[in-house]
């Protein structure tokens, strides 16, 4: 019998994911970005507090920067967002997706997340990959790449989905050096 659990141990069950559809209830979400080419340490954090009232919602979302190693040279650009700035000014929602935000509803093509062997490949733009999960703030998360055409040199976009969530728990995307991160860190 532990043999047949832990080979199990990956295995997810399908699901439909809808990018933006909000399930209903109370819910808090915590997301760190973080990018490569953040010469100090920069981290953007995005909370979304989302209370349920009866038939309607009370959202509060909030942004905030943090830089680490800052000379004293640096410290007036890192009041207003330092390296941070450039993650900062596309907003939440193309922070979360990045380029994917575009790619994901395409790459998906209405095909269910699930755990497999397969490579799905979308034509004129490349491969689709959901080989693994993976353990997000409590959350198990089908690992999604998109491996795009070889003539794209923008390297994969990773993401990281789960049932129920209205955005990717993570998403990783850009070349080597300038890869950005967005992770779920926290969720109640």
């Amino acid at each position: 019998m532990p043999l047949v659990l832990l080979a199990l141990g990956g295995w997810s069950a399908a699901f439909s994911w809808d990018m933006g559809t909000y399930g209903g209830g109370s819910h808090f979400y915590a997301f760190e970005v973080t990018s490569d080419s953040s010469s100090t340490g920069s981290v953007v954090r995005l909370e979304f507090d989302v209370r349920q009232t009866g038939a309607t919602y009370s959202v509060t979302t909030s942004m905030s920067t943090s830089s680490d190693g800052v000379s004293q040279e640096g410290v007036i650009d890192a009041f207003s967002g330092g390296d941070a700035l450039g993650m900062l000014m596309f907003g939440p929602m193309m922070l979360f997706y990045g380029p994917g935000l575009f790619i994901l509803p395409f790459a998906l093509g209405g095909q269910d997340v699930a755990v497999t062997s397969d490579v799905y490949v979308v034509a004129g733009m490349g491969k689709v990959r959901m080989d693994r999960t993976e353990n997000v703030a409590g959350l198990e998360c089908v690992v999604v790449t998109y491996e795009p055409a070889d003539d794209d040199d923008s390297g994969s976009i990773v993401f990281g989905l789960a049932e129920g969530m209205p955005f990717p728990c993570f998403s990783t995307y850009g070349g080597e050096g300038e890869r950005t991160s967005i992770r779920l860190v926290e969720y109640r």
